[in-house]
């Protein structure tokens, strides 16, 4: 493909939900949702709040009414125009008081939402040159209140965010705080990445998330030409490029953060200083030609991927380097506790520190994949092997992992919770403090909890030219054994809004071992071997 062609796919890809896009937002100029994009929220009526996420999408429809991408019907429109402005304040009058907003829940004031809907409002504000003095409260307002608050736990991609619509608040107002609370986040990011070039996602490091915090930076670097960030970019860049597949899938679920994310339009952008950059976005966009892209397309989630495709789009870099290539290499990130290696015709990608969750490729084919143990004991309780908690690892010639398995919280709710969990937002509502404290609440149980039970398990990886070798002890040290026993292809144990998405490879069958389980419990012990060629 010449460099023309491969421009034209990230249009071409984007343009596919223009009428997801229109669907989702209440285009009636007289109602008093105009410009709502949560559709649950403004048509059926199902939903007490609208998420404050949703109006991120307004960042699509302002690219559709500025550029003139091929096929794009959208382009110029005034009945477009007078759609972005409406969602523009909408945001503004479904933000709190103090200029936040919320995502899950209501009073939540969400660090995430606040400012991703911000970037979004301020970047559509700027391409339409508006001059509305009333938005421009707005954004101050809500700047104001994203300078000053931080989220609960170690998220770099917020924090990037957080920098980018700050910097755009201050590109509106000139108002230098602005500026120096950009520049403070900026400085906030850095300090959440590891010399082995990821950065923090909560527990550990996610590729996934690192390719949005990579895009965020990278978008304020070109705002601001700040090239104190190319070195950290680069670091990032070069660990990021050993999780591209060799079918042009990325991520997954050996990430501590499950997610399939990939972002362009930041990579095309370093494409002048970092020529890896494009040769990433290169394997991706074949993937995109061959069906093995990600797919996270619910209604909160595809426009974050629309928008990216768009502006890769519009920053194309034309001059590419030759494609992504490695001979054999073996690789341990001992940080990340990630192993990746390519041995002839094997790539293996292994995260040691979830228990050996694996991707496993022959050729340009994913082969196996392995998201480590999932069982349902006597009690009824599901447990895993992969969450993120001490394990003992080895690296030689056999890789090992030791650990034990985790109970998995998986709460539904039901009328009845939802009342209660209602009735404990609302004594508060006014105050900050209690928002930050409900939701460090919520992570300690859907994503933080790590109880473990008296079940062992040892993993043994032998990897070479001719395939993958897979040795696995379980041990019960006590009374409790399994009812049900497998190995998941692609079962997560943590709440992330961007996991659980579609990718080729989650068709991959689960293996079960319950012709075992007798055994297992009879004597406390079983040894399962495999090979993978």
């Amino acid at each position: 493909m010449d460099s023309n062609q491969k421009r034209n796919i990230y249009a071409q890809e984007a343009l596919k939900y223009v009428p997801k896009l229109l669907t989702l937002l209440n285009r009636n100029e007289l109602s008093p949702t105009f410009g709502c994009f949560d559709r649950e929220y403004w048509h059926y009526r199902t939903a007490d709040f609208p998420c404050g996420m949703s109006q991120e999408a307004v960042l699509a429809l302002a690219l559709l009414y500025k550029y003139p991408f091929p096929g794009n019907d959208c382009f110029g429109l005034e009945r477009i125009k007078s759609l972005i402005v409406g969602a523009l304040h909408f945001t503004k009058k479904s933000s709190h008081r103090d200029g936040s907003s919320d995502e899950y829940y209501p009073f939540e004031r969400a660090q995430g939402s606040t400012a991703f809907s911000l970037y979004a409002c301020t970047q559509a504000y700027q391409w339409l040159g508006l001059n509305d003095t009333e938005l421009e409260r707005f954004f101050k307002h809500r700047g104001g209140w994203l300078a000053s608050h931080s989220e609960v736990g170690k998220l770099a991609n917020h924090e990037a965010m957080s920098a980018l619509a700050l910097l755009n608040v201050f590109l509106i107002t000139k108002d230098k705080n602005f500026q120096m609370a950009s520049q403070k986040r900026v400085q906030n990011v850095l300090t959440l990445q590891s010399p082995e070039g990821w950065f923090v996602e909560y527990d550990g490091c996610d590729p996934g998330y690192d390719s949005w915090t990579i895009d965020f930076l990278a978008k304020y670097f070109q705002k601001t030409d700040d090239r104190s960030l190319l070195e950290p970019l680069n670091k990032a860049v070069e660990f990021m490029s050993y999780f591209m597949h060799p079918d042009s899938s990325f991520g997954g679920e050996y990430g501590s953060r499950n997610s399939y994310n990939f972002f362009p339009h930041g990579l095309e952008i370093l494409g002048t200083e970092i020529p890896l950059a494009t040769q990433i976005c290169d394997v991706f966009l074949q993937g995109v030609i061959q069906g093995n892209r990600a797919y996270i397309d619910d209604n909160r989630s595809f426009s974050h991927h629309m928008s990216n495709y768009l502006q890769a789009y519009v920053d194309f870099h034309p001059t590419r380097s030759h494609g992504l290539k490695r001979n054999d290499f073996e690789k341990y990130f001992q940080q990340a506790g990630l192993y990746v290696s390519k041995k002839s015709a094997y790539y293996l990608v292994l995260s040691l520190k979830k228990g050996g969750v694996l991707k496993l490729f022959k050729d340009q084919n994913n082969i196996y994949n392995d998201a480590g143990f999932i069982g349902v004991l006597d009690n009824d309780q599901v447990c895993v092997s992969h969450a993120f908690s001490d394990k003992i690892i080895t690296v030689r010639d056999i890789l090992k992992v030791h650990g034990y398995f985790q109970p998995v919280s998986l709460p539904y709710m039901s009328p009845m919770k939802l009342i209660f969990f209602r009735a404990m937002l609302f004594p508060f509502s006014w105050s900050a403090t209690y928002s930050r404290l409900i939701r460090k609440l919520l992570q300690h149980v859907l994503i933080h909890n790590k109880k473990g039970l008296p079940i062992q398990f040892e993993r043994e990886f032998l990897f070479n030219k001719e395939g993958l070798h897979i040795k696995d002890r379980i041990h019960l040290l006590g009374k409790k054994y399994f009812k049900r026993l497998a190995i998941g292809t692609d079962h997560t144990s943590i709440y992330t809004a961007i996991s659980n998405g579609f990718q080729k490879g989650v068709l991959h069958p689960w293996v079960y071992f319950d012709d075992k389980l007798k055994e297992l419990k009879q004597k406390k012990e079983i040894v399962i071997q495999r090979e993978i060629q």
